[in-house]
């Protein structure tokens, strides 16, 4: 296991193009990708090239079709043009011109559906190169899904590289919605109980094969990326209070007048009233008339904003239901299926069918933009306040189901999270399921491996933490793995914690909580040392261990690299043994990397001590030393070390 293999890309590479959290490529390549080896799954390389190939038919037919229409429609405009200057007989110019006009219409229907469908297919081949971006640990090609996730910045999230760029959440995350998003990433940093982790699993293993609902769910999520408020915007119109029911007068009003504007309109157009009182009914309907303009002008404004904060998501409802329609359509034999479902669908509320109320509902209020119907909705808005009547139908539904909104996308938070951990399932038939249960007492695995390196570089080792009263003392000179084995074993605690599987053959642990120091950082502004910085990181981590011990179910498990380095050597060892021995008195497990070769032999430590090292080989090749490492753990304390021999080969030489 190599400190330096690529678990990250290079710093050096050149930054993204484009906004944070849309890194894309600006076109999609009809060329075959080089980058499909035999780590990515066939499927993803089979489907990129049907898609190709689906998407360079949609480019000719809408090229074709592009043609047509501008075919179609300078006809249909000059024979209606010639009937009307030139006097052609209406029967024969208005009839062709019409059906011209209407093969045009019919080619403009059809066109806008193939460029929706060339839009997705755009989409899913991009979807496919993210799979095979993961599978080859080719991170940079992804986007990073973190801006907009709150409550991450923590020692160990920025310790095992969790977040942000050539992260695991970045490798792992195929939410594109923000509650998405929050749900996987909250599973990474909060440990779940053995029987939650149980339920994930069940429904990591059924959604697993399912490749077909991962890449439509994603598509869903894609196309809705533009609003980046995701579903916030909407939840917050569902749940906030009813703007007519602040203003009852103005609701009465308009009920009362539109009742009196049309008995009074029908009654004069039929004759139905006296003659007498024909005039004072004709002049009441003109002050309603006044009246109603009056209210226009104090009430439509902000009318109308709702109007169009509803009629603009108009189109994410209808992503939104067919995304709410997948989780529908999973099986109710699945314990985590059922729940969600049932907690989606409490009150006799679907959200399938209530969102196609809505939309429904939508459609009218955004009539009065039609063509057709947008002069009978001014003239039915001056005379019986139509923008009043049309709110309240909107805020009928707020009423009935704006309660049960947040459950909804609650739940497809929750299919998102479950969707990005069964495509690790997927393209990683080899990981185990591990066994989390409470009356474990050690971290087993055999043959762990950093999950974020690839498997064609990856090295693996058995390793075992544990049980309480012992840790694991790693040594080995630079650059041998050390570091690697702690990240290792952190991530894939973590990765089982969210109900993944796992980067190891077999894999089984108590409930633990993550405690790192690997990666310390001084602060000037603070006036804090790097040395006090690493004591305060230190105390933080026992002082959780010594929390943790009160509950009989929870372990710590600590991941501590090369501690205390800003001291001096006799010093620091005194200090890590008692940093440790605190650590083993609350009952903690862990690992220590060091390259203090007699710390396992303190006399405090000794009987708790479990030591295993890394080690390298240094051969000559054409008269030069070259350093190689084979990264595979061994028993015992390390026998070598490499700094003074690192020194000479890149040219520092001891002084004669």
């Amino acid at each position: 296991m190599n400190d330096n293999v690529g678990t990250t890309a290079s710093e050096s590479d050149p930054p993204p193009s484009g906004a944070v959290g849309s890194r894309e490529p600006a076109g999609v390549s009809d060329a075959p990708d080089s980058s499909i080896t035999g780590n990515v799954p066939m499927v993803y390389a089979e489907r990129l090239m049907e898609l190709r190939k689906r998407l360079d038919s949609l480019r000719q037919g809408n090229s074709r079709l592009s043609v047509w229409r501008g075919v179609t429609f300078v006809p249909a405009l000059l024979f209606a043009l010639y009937t009307f200057l030139e006097g052609m007989p209406a029967g024969a110019g208005y009839p062709l011109a019409a059906l011209v006009f209407g093969g045009f219409l019919w080619l403009t229907q059809r066109h806008d559906a193939l460029r929706s469908d060339l839009r997705s297919t755009e989409e899913r081949i991009r979807i496919n190169e993210y799979h095979v971006a993961r599978a080859n640990r080719d991170l940079g090609k992804l986007p990073d899904p973190t801006p907009g996730v709150e409550g991450i910045d923590t020692a160990v999230a920025f310790d095992l590289d969790l977040f942000g760029e050539n992260s695991i959440f970045q490798w792992l995350c195929l939410a594109y919605t923000p509650l998405g998003r929050e749900r996987l990433a909250g599973w990474l940093v909060n440990p779940a109980s053995p029987d939650e982790i149980l339920s994930r699993q069940e429904a990591v293993r059924r959604l697993a094969p399912d490749v077909e609902m991962r890449e439509e769910l994603q598509l869903r999520g894609r196309l809705l990326r533009k609003s980046r408020q995701g579903p916030n915007a909407f939840l917050e119109w569902a749940e906030q209070g009813s703007w007519l029911d602040s203003r009852p007068a103005v609701l009465w009003f308009a009920r009362i007048a539109a009742v009196w504007m049309f008995v009074g309109l029908v009654g004069i157009y039929l004759g139905l009233f006296p003659i007498a009182i024909r005039m004072p009914i004709a002049i009441s309907l003109a002050i309603i008339t006044a009246l109603n303009l009056i209210a226009n002008v104090i009430h439509v404004p902000g009318i109308h904003r709702r109007f169009d904060s509803l009629a603009s998501r108009n189109d994410e409802v209808g992503q939104y239901q067919s995304m709410f329609q997948m989780v529908e359509n999973l099986p109710n034999s699945c314990q985590k299926f059922g729940e969600l479902k049932q907690s989606m669908n409490a009150n006799g509320a679907n959200p399938v069918e209530s969102l196609a109320a809505l939309s429904r509902r939508v459609k009218v209020a955004s009539s009065r933009r039609s063509a057709l119907w947008g002069l009978p909705y001014i003239v039915a808005q001056l005379l019986f306040q139509m923008d009043i009547h049309v709110l309240q139908y909107l805020e009928g539904w707020q009423r009935q189901y704006g309660d049960n909104a947040r459950q909804w996308f609650d739940g497809l938070a929750e299919l998102e999270a479950l969707s990005s951990l069964s495509a690790v399932a997927h393209d990683h038939p080899s990981w185990c399921f591990p066994n989390v249960q409470s009356d474990l007492t050690d971290f087993a695995g055999k043959q762990v491996g950093h999950p974020l390196i690839s498997s064609d570089v990856r090295v693996s080792n058995d390793v075992s933490v544990g049980p309480k009263g012992s840790f694991l003392l790693v040594t080995g000179s630079n650059m041998s793995g050390k570091s690697t084995l702690l990240r290792s074993i952190g991530l894939n605690v973590i990765l089982a914690q969210t109900g993944a599987p796992v980067c190891a053959d077999e894999c089984s642990m108590p409930e633990l909580c993550v405690a790192t120091s690997m990666r310390v950082r001084d602060s000037l502004s603070d006036g804090v040392s790097f040395y006090m910085a690493e004591l305060q990181r230190l105390k933080q981590v026992v002082d959780q261990a010594a929390e943790m011990s009160k509950d009989a179910n929870m372990t710590l498990i600590y991941l501590l690299d090369e501690i205390l380095l800003g001291t001096n050597s006799a010093e620091r060892h005194v200090a890590v043994v008692q940093v440790v021995r605190h650590l083993l008195d609350a009952g903690a497990i862990g690992a220590i990397s060091t390259h203090d070769l007699e710390l396992g032999n303190s006399e405090k430590l000794s009987d708790a001590c479990v030591p295993v090292h890394f080690r390298e080989r240094i051969e000559e090749v054409d008269g030069e030393s070259q350093m190689t490492f084979d990264y595979q753990m061994r028993d015992g304390v390390a026998t070598t070390t490499n700094a003074l021999k690192l020194l000479e080969m890149v040219g520092l030489r001891s002084a004669k």
